[in-house]
């Protein structure tokens, strides 16, 4: 299979790249091409969303935080006003981007400015109000991993990148990820995570084998966009916008379609 799957790769429009296959053994397959090595840090773009995403659950698994608690909980600014719909919100709205904020997946605020905190950033998008009530619309944008990760900040009394060292890196053993982009200060948890295919790897093994997030990663994996959950804005699938994927949390489900 190997020399079916190189001339794949070969026709693909692309000089570098890297390419790693396994399962809950290890790696079966890893090379690389052109000017790119598995262990070199690259920006991730949404790729960061599984792995902040991550982060968070891991508090979750250890009794840290509930799916089920709210931001009003943790963050002094945030409204407890029943009358105010941004009060309904919780944790679990935040990483299935149902939480109602309509701030898009291209959105160049506060979550691309290096001088300003993470809990700046997420008043930012408090500020903005909400668009839906919590739990009817699903939205792709940076406002819900912003939040969620001032509440992981306030609940552990930790910044999200030492969350990141401590829930990651020294748990699985990775040397090429972190979250400092634009700051450590306001990373960006949605877009501006850093890794290397060989960490990314060693996350994905982590968890098929069952020695990483075990107690959290059917709930992790459920899907949070099925009816009534409505659709209010989601990228197009390269070829084929009508693909109906669904989100779980901080993930999308791509290989399950429903019927």
């Amino acid at each position: 299979y190997v020399a079916v799957l190189e001339a794949a790769l070969d026709d693909l429009p692309m000089d570098d790249f890297a390419l790693i296959l396994g399962d809950a053994d290890g790696v079966l397959y890893s090379a690389e091409f052109g000017d790119f090595s598995v262990d070199d840090p690259h920006l991730i773009a949404s790729a960061s969303k599984w792995l902040g995403g991550m982060v968070i659950m891991s508090l979750v698994e250890q009794g840290v935080m509930t799916l089920e608690d709210k931001p009003r909980d943790y963050i002094p600014w945030w409204t407890a006003d029943v009358a105010d719909t941004r009060s309904a919100v919780t944790l679990e709205h935040l990483l299935s981007f149902t939480a109602g904020f309509d701030v898009g997946a291209n959105d160049d605020g506060c979550v691309t400015d290096g001088t300003v905190t993470l809990d700046e950033c997420a008043r930012e998008y408090y500020d903005g109000g909400l668009a839906y009530v919590p739990g009817t619309t699903f939205y792709y944008g940076p406002a819900h991993l912003q939040v969620a990760g001032r509440v992981a900040e306030l609940a552990t009394g930790q910044r999200f990148t030492e969350l990141v060292n401590l829930q990651l890196m020294a748990t699985l053993g990775l040397t090429g990820t972190s979250f400092i982009f634009p700051s450590p200060d306001n990373p960006r948890i949605g877009g501006g995570g850093i890794s290397t295919a060989n960490d990314y790897a060693r996350v994905l093994q982590a968890v098929l084998d069952g020695t990483f997030l075990s107690g959290v990663i059917d709930t992790m994996e459920q899907d949070r966009t099925g009816p009534p959950v409505v659709i209010g804005a989601r990228p197009g699938t390269v070829g084929n916008n009508d693909l109906d994927f669904r989100y779980a949390l901080s993930h999308w489900r791509e290989c399950e379609q429903p019927a």
